[in-house]
């Protein structure tokens, strides 16, 4: 995992290949292989294979 930013993946305990960039970005993301960039950018998300950019992009969301 890769995370820049202030609580940038921060209850990532299982997924991989994790990079989150930005304020809160993929901060309780458990799936694999996604980019979070941008505030709060896949926060909460759980689809893995996943690419959000922008501020709240992909959210609480659950895509596959």
């Amino acid at each position: 995992m890769v995370a820049v930013g202030y609580q940038a993946g921060t209850s990532n305990e299982t997924g991989v290949y994790l990079t989150a960039v930005g304020y809160q970005a993929g901060y309780s993301s458990t799936a694999n292989y996604n980019t979070f960039i941008g505030r709060k950018a896949g926060y909460g998300a759980t689809g893995a294979s996943n690419t959000y950019v922008g501020s709240d992009a992909g959210a609480a969301t659950n895509a596959q």
